[in-house]
């Protein structure tokens, strides 16, 4: 049945449910919403012929729970807990506890002064280091800066991946750069992880985009669309960073993309 009709109808059944969130959440299966509910966690009406039928409210439950998991790694009791006070989404995306006084608009821009365009990152410029080739795991630690109990835990946390051989590509290297950065002020391979989901999602929406194109016009649509969500990613931070510290002078540069 059509996503129109079911949106006609006010509930979808755990088929539909399931084809509308398995590009977000590939693991998902019947089974697991089944559990899901068991566990108390989701609780969609029942038709009287014993159907599932879940509406708008209901999927948003079940995603919030699913990000829990995967994102937060919650366990189910105190995922149930939090929805039973319903603090369940403010536990996924907690908001800084910032109060901000209101300001003229001159004030505000003279104290963290935006820059005028959003920077235009060159991934091309990424040193000598081929995105697609092949490094050794000993390679990859003597070029990233990590130590290789470092790289271990990205893979074990699903961040990167080695093929067959034990062989990471450039892509991975250059991931593993970027770590070392960030362990230095506290970054570990969870939040890592949380960056490895949200780059998943885009690679779906980029996929999905160009899934028409092919040749010159799919490369380049593919970089035009991956420089764009570096940008709008950078100014998210911007402008998080500004709700949190709105006193912040001065404005930050635009990072040196590799």
């Amino acid at each position: 049945m059509s996503s129109a009709m079911a949106e006609e109808r006010g509930w979808m059944t755990i088929g539909e449910v399931l084809s509308l969130l398995t590009r977000e959440f590939p693991e998902i299966s019947i089974s697991k919403i089944r559990f899901l509910e068991g566990e108390g966690l989701i609780a969609p009406e029942r038709a009287k012929s014993g159907y599932r039928r879940f509406t708008d409210e209901d999927i948003d439950q079940l995603r919030l729970v699913l990000i829990a998991q995967r994102d937060r790694y919650l366990p189910l009791k105190v995922i149930k807990d939090h929805l039973a006070a319903g603090t369940l989404r403010a536990a996924i995306d907690p908001q800084p506890a910032v109060e901000v006084q209101p300001e003229p608009a001159a004030v505000r821009q003279e104290q963290f002064a935006f820059p005028p365009a959003a920077p235009s990152f060159d991934v091309s410029s990424a040193d000598d280091i081929d995105p697609a080739a092949l490094f050794s795991r000993s390679e990859v630690v003597s070029r990233s800066g990590l130590t290789d109990p470092d790289l271990g835990s990205l893979i074990d946390a699903g961040v990167i991946s080695a093929d067959p051989t034990g062989r990471l590509t450039g892509a991975d290297l250059l991931v593993c750069r970027a770590f070392a950065v960030l362990q230095q002020f506290g970054i570990d391979d969870r939040h890592m992880r949380q960056a490895k989901n949200a780059a998943s999602r885009e690679s779906y929406l980029i996929g999905n985009a160009i899934g028409h194109l092919s040749g010159s016009e799919r490369t380049e649509a593919t970089t035009r669309m991956l420089r764009s969500f570096s940008d709008a990613h950078y100014w998210l931070a911007v402008a998080d960073l500004h709700r949190q510290n709105p006193s912040t002078s001065g404005r930050p540069g635009g990072p040196r993309r590799r």
